[in-house]
């Protein structure tokens, strides 16, 4: 059978039509797709920005977009790393993985980290999530921790 992918974006200006994906605009508490309309749906923490760190309504459409025993996959932050040792309160960058497995969700740690390729990438990344500092250009590398969680299928 023939499979298509979708992409979900709320803001026109993260489009790139020069991807070979479908684009739609939509918000996840809105998802402009029918129900059980999807086979598999695939996330990262970012989906759940404008909900105030409550990743509940976007799960609640995710639910009902994805076919029963559809595969989710959301990958969040899991925090205790460099990366998010940056932020003031690292707590709100971390997910609770403790909330996905009573959502049902399984998950696995993967370990990664940044790679800047110059002072000037590094400044420009960690001053967009963190504020200005003078040791942002001093980072080559950050070391950075995600899950992976997984319901379905």
């Amino acid at each position: 059978s023939e499979r298509s992918v979708t992409a979900l974006e709320p803001a026109a200006g993260m489009r790139s039509l020069a991807r070979p994906v479908r684009w739609i605009g939509g918000e996840a508490e809105h998802l402009p797709l029918r129900d059980a309309s999807v086979d598999a749906a695939y996330s990262t923490w970012a989906y759940f920005f404008s909900r105030n760190w409550d990743p509940t309504p976007g799960l609640a459409e995710l639910q009902r977009v994805v076919r029963p025993g559809g595969l989710m996959a959301i990958v969040d932050n899991l925090g205790d790393d460099e990366f998010t040792a940056l932020a003031p309160d690292p707590t709100a960058l971390s997910a609770d993985p403790e909330f996905w497995k009573q959502q049902g969700f399984e998950y696995r740690v993967i370990n990664t980290r940044f790679e800047f390729d110059s002072p000037t990438e590094a400044e420009e990344l960690l001053t967009l999530y963190f504020g200005e500092s003078p040791d942002h250009k001093n980072r080559q590398t950050l070391t950075y921790r995600v899950a992976l969680f997984t319901r379905g299928a």
